[in-house]
C-alpha cells in the first residue's frame, strides 16, 4: 500500500468533512447496489468484516472486487439505509510505514435491524477525494421489534411493598 504523506492530513474540521463525504458516498453506492462505485470507494487490498448485519452470518471479505461484491450483494436483501456519522469518533492515526489514517464509527439500519460500523480510510494521493476504505466493519446491534430493555427502554416498574407476598412469615 503506498504511504500518504503527512501533507495529506488536513485539520480536524476537514478530517470530518473527509468522513462524512466518504460514508455519503458509500451509502450511496451501497444503496444503489452499484459494485463499481463501492468498488472506487475501496483500496485495492481492502477489507470488509460483517457480523450478523448484512450477511446474516460472520464474514470476511478481502480485496476490493471481494469486497465491493460482496457489500453489493447482500445490500440487496438487507437494504442498508440511514448511514450516519458519528461526528465525535472521528480521529486520525499514523500507521507507521502506511502513513496516516482516518477511523470513525458510524450507525446505519437495514430491514431486520439497526447496525454500527467503523471505517479506517486512507489517502491514496493528493486532495480529499482520494481518500478510499481499507478496513470496513459492520455489525448489528439490535433486531428490530427485539430491542434489548435497557436505558429508555427499560420497564420503570417498582413493586410496592404491601403486594410482595410475604413468604418468610410462613417459612418454618
Amino acid at each position: 500500500m503506498a504511504k500518504a504523506n503527512i501533507s495529506s492530513v488536513p485539520d480536524y474540521v476537514s478530517v470530518t468533512q473527509i468522513a462524512e463525504q466518504w460514508l455519503d458516498r458509500f451509502a450511496a453506492a451501497v444503496g444503489a447496489l452499484e459494485r463499481g462505485t463501492v468498488a472506487a470507494l475501496l483500496t485495492a487490498d481492502a477489507y470488509w468484516r460483517d457480523i450478523l448485519a448484512l450477511t446474516w452470518d460472520i464474514r470476511t471479505f478481502s480485496g476490493r472486487d471481494a469486497v465491493s461484491a460482496g457489500l453489493a450483494g447482500f445490500a440487496r436483501d438487507r437494504t442498508p439505509h440511514d448511514f450516519a456519522l458519528e461526528t465525535a469518533s472521528v480521529q486520525t492515526f499514523e500507521r507507521g510505514r502506511m502513513g496516516f489514517s482516518i477511523e470513525a464509527l458510524f450507525s446505519f439500519e437495514t430491514d431486520i435491524g439497526l447496525g454500527r460500523g467503523h471505517v479506517r480510510l486512507h489517502n491514496l494521493g493528493e486532495g480529499p477525494d482520494n481518500w478510499t476504505a481499507w478496513t470496513v466493519f459492520t455489525a448489528l446491534q439490535d433486531l428490530k421489534g427485539h430491542e434489548e430493555k435497557a436505558g429508555a427502554l427499560r420497564r420503570t416498574f417498582i413493586e410496592p411493598a404491601h403486594d410482595r407476598p410475604r413468604k418468610w412469615l410462613t417459612a418454618a
